[in-house]
């Protein structure tokens, strides 16, 4: 059995996302997410009909929470006096945004 491509899955998770959102009766769910599955599908293939095409995508491996946490982290760590460097391979990103988080502290206690 071949597997779903990532725009199938994108598609049929989209169409399952609007039926919720739009709080689509669920004896209604199936048709509406095969209505919004084919309009999708023929976008496509109408702007990109015989192409070959290449879809980039960027994912965040974290979410915003976690980011957020991971400054606070970084921001009370140089509050503490601790190298920029050391920071940066503590918590996995470079020393140039460890040192701008620097920058936004500068003149606090």
């Amino acid at each position: 059995m071949k597997p779903t491509s990532i725009l199938e899955r994108v598609i049929a998770a989209s169409a399952e996302r609007l039926a919720q959102t739009l709080h689509v009766p669920a004896a209604d769910v199936p048709a509406f997410k095969q209505t919004v599955e084919r309009e999708l599908y023929g976008q496509w293939a109408t702007r990109f009909s015989g192409e070959s095409v290449r879809v980039r995508l960027y994912v965040a491996k974290e979410s915003a929470v976690q980011r957020a946490l991971r400054k606070n982290r970084i921001l009370q760590a140089l509050r503490a006096g601790d190298a920029p460097r050391s920071i940066a391979k503590r918590e996995n990103v470079s020393p140039s945004w460890v040192l701008r988080l620097a920058k936004t502290i500068k003149g606090t206690p």
